[in-house]
């Protein structure tokens, strides 16, 4: 039995990408919640295509429930050239059973992101 929860832990059952269509459009990935069931997170990827440390970086926060609880929050930061990748998690982040899940974005004006949220459902 312990082997069968560690492959489902490790395994991604669904898949949600967004990507802007051009500068400043903000994205959006999200899994909407299930009755009686919680989503589990196992990895999310980010990225941008120029970024900085300025008044509005490229931010991207993970929220559940209504959209005001976060989860997690992190920027995808380059210098000149597209930079992000792939952040997995451990152990997969539980959302409380019934809430949505969303991973958004906010960046400068000239700036272009996306982003993929995967996971599973239980």
């Amino acid at each position: 039995a312990l082997m069968a929860n560690l492959a489902e832990i490790r395994s991604t059952k669904w898949t949600v990408t967004d990507v802007s269509t051009g500068d400043a459009d903000e994205i959006s990935c999200t899994r909407t919640g299930e009755s009686g069931k919680s989503h589990y997170i196992t990895h999310i990827a980010l990225s941008a295509d120029n970024s900085s440390f300025g008044a509005n970086p490229n931010k991207f926060y993970l929220k559940h429930g209504s959209g005001s609880t976060l989860i997690f929050e992190a920027w995808a930061v380059s210098n000149s050239t597209a930079r992000g990748g792939p952040i997995s998690f451990f152990y997969p982040l539980r959302i409380p059973a019934g809430d949505t899940v969303t991973l958004s974005s906010t960046q400068t004006s000239s700036n272009q992101v996306a982003a993929t949220l995967t996971g599973y459902t239980r």
